[in-house]
Order: structure tokens, then C-alpha cells, then sequence
């Protein structure tokens, strides 16, 4: 009689839930074959809210504010080459993305703002595009690290003229 009872508990209750187990919880999410669907152009200039000029930047500019997006390695390496981020965060995988910013001159270029952040380093970037919305260019505006001594300011002004300072 306790043998039945067990057998029948097992098979309404243990045995579905132990199936359900393996098949949904079988697999890491990471080890997806499928890769990010790409990103057209439209879409990722779209992640950027767009800002007035003249606009200026400090240390206390790379904190995460709810109005930035976060921005996929995968996404933005779509866009930019990943040399751009290589000398300052090289072998860090954990780097995490955050659209900060654009702000765009008629019919001509389009210039971005990228905070980019990693366990011991902070920078907010400066990318610029072309007309037709090919990477030309980037540009460190701002560098968060250990060294706490070294402050920066940074600015764009009406007439996109770029100041970087170090205090």
C-alpha cells in the first residue's frame, strides 16, 4: 500500500515536474546559437536622445542617469570598430554601454555620446559620423579611473567646437 501510494505521487507529481527540469532549464542562455538580429542604422542613432548646445560634461556626467540607454558590445560593434575601445578596456569583457547623448549639424554630421564602463574605468566618447552614417571618427572626452587626482571637463558649444580639459 505505501509502495502504490509513492509510485502514483511520482508519476502525477515528481516525474513531469524532473522532465520539465531538464528540457526548459537544460541549457545556458549564453550557448544560444542564434546571435543578435543586426541593428540598421536608423534604429541605433535612434538609441540617442538628442541634446541642446552647448552642452558640457564632468566626472559626475558618467553616472548612470535614467534617461541613457544601454547599448549592446554586440550593437555598437556593428557600427564602430572595437579598436576605438581596445586601449582602454582591452581583456575586459564586462564592459557595459550607455548612449549618453547626440547632437547633429543639418544634413551634414551626427556626433554621438557613449559613456562606456567597466569595473575600475569610466569614459564618456565622443563618435562622429558622416552624412551618410559612416563611422569617421571618436574622441576620449572624459576618463574616470583609480587616479583621483586627475579631473576632467569637457564641452560642445553651438558651433560643435570641442574643448577637453584636465584639472
Amino acid at each position: 500500500v505505501i509502495n502504490e501510494g509513492f509510485m502514483g505521487l511520482l508519476k502525477k507529481i515528481l516525474l513531469p515536474a524532473i522532465v520539465c527540469f531538464f528540457c526548459c532549464c537544460g541549457h545556458k542562455a549564453g550557448n544560444s546559437p542564434e546571435k543578435e538580429k543586426p541593428v540598421e542604422l536608423k534604429d541605433f542613432m535612434g538609441m540617442f536622445r538628442g541634446i541642446r548646445l552647448p552642452a558640457s560634461f564632468n566626472d559626475s556626467s558618467l553616472s548612470i542617469k535614467p534617461k541613457d540607454s544601454a547599448i549592446s558590445a554586440n550593437v555598437l560593434l556593428q557600427f564602430i570598430p572595437d579598436s576605438i575601445f581596445h586601449r582602454y578596456f582591452a581583456g575586459n569583457s564586462k564592459t557595459r554601454f550607455y548612449a549618453a547623448g547626440k547632437a547633429s549639424v543639418r544634413n551634414e554630421e551626427t556626433y554621438l555620446f557613449l559613456k562606456s564602463m567597466a569595473s575600475s574605468k569610466r569614459m564618456l566618447y565622443l563618435l562622429g559620423f558622416d552624412k551618410s552614417g559612416k563611422f569617421a571618427a571618436a574622441l576620449p572626452l572624459l576618463i574616470r579611473d583609480e587616479d583621483e587626482d586627475i579631473k576632467y571637463a569637457s564641452s560642445m558649444d553651438n558651433k560643435y567646437t570641442i574643448t577637453v580639459s584636465r584639472l
